[in-house]
């Protein structure tokens, strides 16, 4: 993720396995995902962990969980 002006830019995922697909979340403090860690798709999403944090950007701490998993 990018801030607008391109000032500073913050990794959200750090796996070796692909992420595809993201979308911002209606509430502009979470992203939506694709992501291929256990050999299958499943979605997850990221949101900021702290609220005195307004950007995704320049967070500090990060929430992932998952949406939706793959059977198998």
């Amino acid at each position: 993720v990018t801030a607008v002006e391109g000032a500073q830019t913050k990794r959200i995922t750090n796996t070796p396995a692909q992420e595809r697909m993201v979308q911002w979340h209606p509430d502009g403090r979470s992203l939506i995902y694709a992501t291929e860690r256990k050999g299958s798709w499943d979605i997850y999403k990221s949101s900021i962990a702290r609220q005195e944090e307004p950007h995704f950007f320049a967070s500090t701490l990060l929430n992932e969980e998952q949406l939706v998993a793959t059977e198998e």
